[in-house]
């Protein structure tokens, strides 16, 4: 009965999985989701559309919402190498969680160590995938430890989260404030 169970909330999952990718029950199409986050950026205001350079256009992919263009961006952001790592630190302040879990994976992924002190600050971020993710990768990262547990209760992640500002004050001394212009 077990593995019964197990079989469905598996097809359960893919299929809401494939709703998510491929766009069920939206009357538009995915490529058009892109469009409008791309036209949503370029119309910011101060921006014109040809200052959109392919860094820029993939990380408004990767905080446009949409599930399937956000895993297309981060796996082109990761081909592209670590040369875009400071541009990709910019989506650890994403509106978007899954962009913001992207760019802990991808800080990992070009071994990143300017991107620590922003994913310390993930780990009290309101979303659980978010926390789990950052604190993934700071382990993967940093080849430390501080028993930080996404569902544990709020005292016990600021301990941990404690935890990782002492070693990282530790290690790679106190965060400066930054410069002026």
């Amino acid at each position: 009965m077990t593995s019964l169970r197990l079989a469905l909330a598996a097809v359960l999952a893919l299929t809401v999985f494939a709703a998510g990718c491929w766009g069920f029950g939206s009357k538009e199409p995915p490529a058009s989701a892109g469009a409008r986050a791309a036209a949503a950026v370029s119309a910011a205001p101060g921006r014109d559309a040809r200052q959109l350079d392919e860094v820029g256009r993939l990380l408004a992919d990767l905080d446009s919402g949409d599930v399937l263009l956000c895993w297309r961006a981060e796996e082109a952001l990761g081909e592209m190498g670590a040369s875009v790592a400071p541009r990709t630190r910019a989506a650890l302040g994403a509106a978007n969680p899954e962009a913001r879990a992207a760019a802990c994976r991808l800080a990992f992924k070009f071994r990143d160590e300017p991107a620590i002190p922003g994913m310390i600050a993930l780990l009290d971020d309101d979303s659980r995938l978010v926390r789990s993710t950052a604190n993934v990768f700071l382990c993967g990262l940093t080849d430390q430890d501080f028993d930080f547990r996404p569902d544990a209760t709020a005292a016990d992640r600021a301990a941990a989260k404690a935890a990782w500002e002492a070693w990282h004050a530790k290690t790679y001394g106190p965060r400066l404030a930054p410069k002026r212009p």
